[in-house]
């Protein structure tokens, strides 16, 4: 940490003062988010005393650790989840499997948060045939306000569908729903999922 700062000090007659306390701000979150020993810090230099400082400001409240936004699933990723879904080990009845597959799916491929999907996706705002959904304006749904249209991706070049693409995984959802019954027009797409 102690060497980190004395770098610090090397820019500090290069750069402005708003970019040295950015700078410093950063690389605070960055010694505590991969746990270095910043006990230790000496240095009578500007950039060792902001870094100690903020260092000493983060840890005011004694935080146990710094949260941070959690890596995104890859798309094997998706497929390994799905494929656990697929063996039911849960010991969920088929059409429960079948929701769960295509919301994981859906949300995926679309970046959708689990509420959206839940409870504020219905079939009137899908077009599958379009290969769209239709979302409503008014901060409802990922907070924007005027209506928008997001298109469903195929996660495969040309073709037919395969069993985890997301146009094709919505289709088999909507014939098994009209199937067991389950009304298909303004209702929630996942009605089995809460």
């Amino acid at each position: 940490a102690s060497i980190v700062a004395l770098w610090v000090e090397t820019r500090v007659a290069k750069a402005n003062t708003k970019w040295l306390k950015d700078l410093v701000t950063c690389l605070a979150v960055w010694l505590r988010l991969n746990h270095w020993d910043t006990s230790c810090l000496v240095g009578t230099s500007t950039s060792a005393k902001k870094l100690r400082c903020a260092i000493d400001a983060m840890c005011a409240n004694k935080p146990t650790h710094i949260t941070t936004q959690a890596r995104a699933y890859t798309q094997k990723e998706i497929d390994s989840i799905v494929a656990t879904i697929d063996t039911n080990s849960m010991g969920w009845n088929d059409l429960t499997v079948q929701a769960m597959r295509t919301y994981t799916i859906l949300g995926f491929a679309m970046a959708m948060r689990g509420g959206e999907l839940c409870h504020t996706l219905r079939w009137d705002m899908v077009d599958i045939d379009g290969e769209v959904v239709n979302l409503p304006g008014g901060n409802v749904f990922k907070k924007q306000a005027k209506p928008a249209t997001l298109p469903i991706p195929h996660n495969h070049r040309g073709g037919t569908c395969g069993a985890n693409c997301p146009v094709g995984a919505l289709t088999a959802w909507k014939t098994t729903c009209e199937e067991h019954g389950i009304p298909t027009v303004d209702t929630l797409v996942f009605p089995a999922i809460r």
